[in-house]
């Protein structure tokens, strides 16, 4: 499963590689993940920067055909370790009101 994690640009890289990395060490310490998982998921760094954000490649390794449920854990799992710590997801497309409104 390969995750990009879109941060703002103004959050301090370092900050967001150790958050990542323990979430992705407290989803492998989880029985029902440990079994789809065959080591803990590495931070693999930076995979693109640009004005507003950067994103931060995560990799976890799976059971053959598991790496989408496990995509969807470690999403849900960063978002909400991310908004935890005060770090907000930059908006995306799809999530923009088409009207402009806030």
């Amino acid at each position: 499963a390969v995750l990009d994690v879109p941060v703002p640009a103004t959050v301090d890289v370092n900050r967001v590689s150790d958050l990542l990395r323990q979430i992705g060490e407290d989803a492998y310490a989880e029985p029902e993940l440990s079994q789809l998982l065959l080591d803990p998921p590495t931070v693999m760094g930076v995979q693109s920067i640009d004005v507003t954000q950067f994103q931060v490649r995560v990799v976890a390794r799976t059971l053959p055909g598991k790496q989408f449920d496990v995509g969807r854990a470690l999403r849900a799992r960063i978002a909400a370790g991310l908004l935890r710590e005060g770090i907000n997801l930059p908006p995306t497309l799809e999530g923009a009101d088409p009207n402009g409104g806030g």
